[in-house]
């Protein structure tokens, strides 16, 4: 079994790598969300509002039937 010391370099090592992997992905995320807006021209509006269901759907309730 590993040692406490041990176990914590392991710990630095895998949050260095996680930090690295993590700004490899963000980078290319941004690179496909710039892409997708410049595509349909979108605004900030239009991506990031949210929506409260559908447009023009209503709920529609059923009487049981006697």
């Amino acid at each position: 079994m590993a040692s406490y010391r041990e176990l914590l370099k392991q710990l630095e090592a895998l949050q260095t790598q996680i930090d690295v992997a993590r700004e490899q992905e963000v980078a290319a995320a941004i690179e496909k969300v710039r892409a997708i807006v410049g595509e349909y021209s979108l605004t900030p509006e239009q991506a990031f509002t949210q929506h409260k269901g559908r447009r023009g759907s209503k709920k529609r309730t059923v009487s049981p039937q006697t």
